[in-house]
């Protein structure tokens, strides 16, 4: 849904998609899922560069991720899509983040665990500073966690590489956390009203959100429209009120690893760089409209 948000918004142009691991294990198949969605919205043009198949200091552990997203990682809904792209196997994700973004003026996206990112800065310690917006969904600083009491599932998957990159000197990051996420419900109407607009995308999305639906539900968990967010900030800013702080991800804590957490204050961490505008409130109603808006467009190219 986020991936098909982006394609339709005449204020992005996206250059190319870097795959990591975190809803399923196999990078090589969500690489290829992908590359169904893009050719299903139209875009077979995109390049998609697959990454690290584990997190930075562990082995891979996102299984209940398999579960919520299903073992094809679509809900369950099949895409047959035999003209959808090919990845490249020229650079890793990584080594593709830096080589895009060496001569500027490249924002970034981010919506699964940090750990692409993460080997980038490693890489080149230069590539942070030269980004001049990074949009990732991740994280929380209202302390109720997905994947843990506190913690949410994209930093707990790989919390070195939050790490990592929250004290990476990016120029400005917005950061779409559980706390605003969860006023986006991925409600009934919400779902009907992107079938309405009549088109393949459009009922794509309607049967894999409802797979996506109904295995949180075997955990007696709400659904919500999470990775779009961190596309919709970009798009439709001024929907949003932010914060802007110093946050830090925890990493040797027994029960708050992977948690992040804000300075709201300014007072605890002296010297910390505030370059996190954190998203504090939506407004729902205008998230859905826009979005059901853009995903209409499809409908006139099916």
């Amino acid at each position: 849904m986020a991936l098909a948000l982006a394609l339709a918004s005449p204020s992005l142009e996206v250059v190319g998609v870097t795959i990591v691991m975190d809803n399923h294990s196999d990078v090589h198949l969500l690489a290829a899922n992908a590359a169904k969605v893009m050719a299903l919205c139209g875009r077979r043009d995109i390049p998609i560069y697959v990454g690290a198949e584990h997190p930075l200091a562990e082995e891979y552990h996102g299984h209940s991720g398999i579960h919520v997203h299903g073992q094809n990682g679509l809900g369950g809904t099949e895409l047959d899509m035999t003209d959808a792209i090919v990845p490249s196997s020229e650079m890793t994700a990584a080594e593709y983040l830096v080589h895009a973004t060496a001569g500027g003026d490249i924002s970034l996206i981010a919506l699964g665990p940090l750990t692409n990112v993460a080997l980038a800065i490693q890489a080149d310690p230069e590539f942070a500073a030269r980004i001049p917006v990074f949009s990732l969904m991740g994280g929380t600083v209202d302390g109720v966690g997905n994947a843990s009491p506190s913690g949410e599932a994209n930093f707990i998957n790989d919390p070195e590489a939050a790490a990592i990159v929250f004290d990476a000197p990016f120029p400005a990051v917005i950061m779409a956390g559980l706390n605003a996420t969860r006023q986006v419900p991925l409600s009934d109407s919400f779902r009907a009203a992107i079938k309405a607009t009549g088109s393949p995308v459009a009922d794509f999305a309607h049967a894999a959100s409802a797979g996506y639906i109904a295995a949180l539900a075997e955990w007696n968990a709400l659904s919500y429209v999470h990775d779009s967010t961190a596309v919709m900030a970009l798009v439709r800013p001024d929907i949003f009120t932010s914060k802007l702080v110093a946050v830090r991800v925890e990493t040797k804590g027994e029960i708050t690893r992977g948690t992040s957490v804000a300075d709201f204050s300014g007072i605890h961490w002296p010297g910390a760089r505030k370059n996190v505008h954190v998203l504090m409130t939506v407004d729902t109603q205008a998230y859905y409209d826009h979005y059901v808006a853009r995903i209409a467009t499809y409908a006139a190219h099916s």
